[in-house]
């Protein structure tokens, strides 16, 4: 697979996909199991060893409903695959738009999905859809107007947003932005 505009490029990978039991709460892992590509977040690889292939919610998004392994290789895997070859081969920069590895890539990441900038708003919109409806539209509004959700037209985003998971889901998101997002940036 390669990106349009981009050279095909021939190579082989031996890779390890651990999925998790509890699939609804937890993506599956993927493993570079010869130890061709470092592991250090320069080269996007988790301190245990897994690639990392986007923010946890950016991997269940592409797994789609019901999870598909097959999307989980051509839209994860595949990708991160083909930059590895890329980089190695000497070429610069990354062939697709890469994120911030760790605390920074995730934020970035779930701006986009959510729809607001910085991580204040970013752990207000992740706090609310770790809270009950009725009790998150009296949170002020993660948008930034100054209202309360429940009178802000974000609140639908939000409740569109939570047909993806669960709150505990949600929850564990947000721990784990509020614990990174001070990460040091890799590129």
């Amino acid at each position: 697979m390669e990106p349009p505009g981009l050279a095909r490029l021939g190579d082989c990978y031996s890779i390890r996909i651990d999925v998790p039991l509890d699939a609804t709460e937890h993506a599956p892992e993927v493993y570079e199991t010869a130890g061709r590509i470092p592991h250090d977040a320069a080269h996007h690889v988790n301190p245990g060893g897994a690639m990392c292939l986007g923010s946890p919610w950016a991997v269940r998004r592409r797994l789609g409903k019901p999870p598909s392994l097959v999307r989980l290789v051509e839209q994860c895997v595949l990708p991160f695959l083909y930059a590895a070859t890329w980089r190695e081969q000497g070429n610069p920069g990354y062939p697709f738009a890469e994120l911030d590895h760790g605390g920074p890539g995730l934020l970035d990441d779930y701006e986009c999905i959510l729809g607001v900038k910085g991580t204040e708003a970013v752990t207000r919109a992740l706090n609310a859809l770790a809270h009950r409806r009725r009790v998150a539209n009296k949170f002020r509004c993660p948008c930034g107007c100054g209202r309360r959700l429940g009178d802000c037209g974000y609140r639908l985003k939000l409740n569109q947003l939570r047909t993806e998971s669960t709150r505990p889901f949600f929850r564990a998101s947000l721990d784990q932005i509020t614990k990174d997002h001070h990460s040091p940036r890799h590129r």
